[in-house]
């Protein structure tokens, strides 16, 4: 394997870090919420395509979080708990999983984590993972644009119109090969240089 390779391998890995990270918070932050309440029901009105089991279980994508992250009548609508937790999951998207980490960076996880206690959300995997991995970071980890994000998105809103719904292994086998077919990169050929005397 190239150093090259290597190298944009692992910026591919602190991308997808990155998202589960965000896919992961967003998910603690909206199950936490009353379903009964107004900024649950703000949520379900910005994007009513959405099934009621996806934004009950706060199955979201990037650009939707993008947008509830710039909506100021989501946050008018919270609790005062729910406003702190939102505000601290901003805080964490912006300064540490955004272009650059912010110097605070542990102040603000731990904010996190006391707000998403107060607010009543599991420890999931992912607030374990930034918990204890957090300054294992890298300085720039979003080197990947939001392009790639909405990519990925975009190609799995395809495979979900094509099956359905039905999530099954077919499904995923064939994301699996629409992936191989998509990479070309290792059956590059050569052109062979002819010396004619």
């Amino acid at each position: 394997m190239s150093s090259k390779s290597h190298l944009y391998a692992g910026k591919k890995f602190h991308y997808h870090l990155f998202i589960y990270v965000k896919l992961g918070l967003i998910k603690q932050s909206v199950k936490a919420l009353d379903f009964e309440g107004e900024a649950y029901q703000e949520i379900s009105a910005m994007f009513p395509k959405l099934s009621d089991a996806k934004l009950k279980g706060g199955i979201f994508v990037s650009p939707q979080i993008t947008t509830m992250l710039k909506s100021r009548t989501l946050e008018d609508k919270m609790t005062e708990t729910e406003i702190k937790a939102w505000q601290a999951f901003r805080d964490v998207v912006n300064g540490l999983l955004g272009n650059n980490k912010d110097p605070n960076c542990g102040e603000i996880v731990n904010t996190l984590i006391t707000s998403y206690q107060k607010m009543g959300c599991r420890m999931s995997l992912e607030l374990h993972f930034l918990c204890s991995h957090i300054y294992l970071f890298q300085e720039s980890l979003k080197d990947f644009s939001e392009e790639h994000g909405e990519r990925f998105h975009q190609d799995i809103q395809l495979m979900e119109r094509r099956y359905q719904g039905h999530w099954d292994s077919t499904m995923m086998g064939d994301y699996m090969w629409f992936l191989i077919r998509e990479d070309i990169s290792g059956h590059k050929r050569k052109a062979r240089l002819t010396v004619h005397f």
